[in-house]
């Protein structure tokens, strides 16, 4: 592969996605006869999501071969109760309440579980989950999505609560703090009414500076991943002047909205998921380094 290929986004998918959360013998051989011979192998991939939220795509790396290196760089710190007072108030007057992230979720329902209330107080409104993991998250509480957009970023949210009428309606939107407004816009435009929860901040764990200096000055990383915009700014954030440092490795990133988060930033983006999940990330990665093989 040509440096000029190389440093162009491999925008990829095996499409055995799905495949990467099941053990490794499942995995349909149609792929490739390369993915049975594991591609990942000797490769070092950085896992910078959240330890809570790490599992699957951490155990789908090393179903691929590859050596994961952790760092988390995300912790989540839920919005003063107090804050969330008046929005927990009203939850009977909204139509819709949307999801935006598996933290979302669980930091709400911790919420509602501590002011006494369960499912029953969400029976008055629709449910919509910006994606599979935040759906899943939904589903581990007994709760249904009513809507899951087919790509999972927050254009394609909007554009499907619109399609279904939720103009003229209330809608709680569920975010972290310092989210893009995009969705809120889109929803507002459409004459909803939004309310704007923000429930939890991404704020960087107090170790993660000095391991990451640790692990990118001995060189022990190949593959960096990123599975949201939070987590990109995080870890420059720890790196601070010492950005060239990531620039050794090869930059992988869930979906567009982290991919552009970190163009923005002087990255150069070589694998962008095509399905934005944990597993379309691996599987978008095994593609990419089967090329490099090739």
């Amino acid at each position: 592969m040509s440096s000029l290929d190389r440093g162009r986004h491999a925008v990829l998918s095996l499409g055995v996605a799905d495949s990467w959360d099941k053990s490794w013998d499942q995995i349909e051989p149609s792929s490739s006869a390369h993915i049975l011979g594991r591609p990942l192998q000797g490769k070092r991939v950085l896992v910078t999501r959240s330890q809570h939220q790490a599992e699957t795509l951490t155990k789908s790396l090393r179903l691929a071969g590859a050596t994961v290196v952790d760092l988390p760089i995300i912790e989540i710190e839920p919005a003063p109760a107090a804050d969330l007072d008046d929005a927990f108030d009203q939850l009977d007057s909204f139509d819709w309440i949307a999801f935006t992230s598996a933290n979302g979720v669980a930091v709400f329902w911790d919420q509602l579980w501590a002011r006494g209330l369960d499912s029953r107080a969400l029976h008055h409104s629709s449910l919509a989950a910006i994606g599979p993991a935040t759906e899943r998250a939904l589903r581990q509480r007994g709760l249904r999505a009513d809507f899951v957009p087919g790509e999972h970023v927050a254009e394609a949210l909007s554009a499907g609560l619109v399609s279904l009428g939720v103009g003229g309606g209330r809608v709680l939107l569920l975010q972290a703090a310092g989210a893009r407004e995009t969705l809120a816009v889109a929803l507002e435009e459409s004459g909803a009414t939004v309310n704007r929860l923000p429930l939890y901040r991404n704020v960087v764990p107090v170790s993660a500076e000095a391991r990451a200096s640790r692990l990118f000055e001995a060189g022990v990383v190949d593959v960096v991943t990123f599975t949201s915009s939070s987590t990109v700014e995080n870890l420059l954030r720890v790196i601070g002047e010492r950005v060239d440092l990531l620039r050794r490795t090869t930059i992988a990133c869930i979906g567009p909205i982290t991919a552009r988060t970190a163009e923005q930033h002087g990255l150069t983006v070589h694998v962008c998921a095509s399905e934005h999940t944990a597993g379309g990330l691996v599987a978008a990665l095994c593609q990419y380094f089967l090329i490099d093989f090739q």
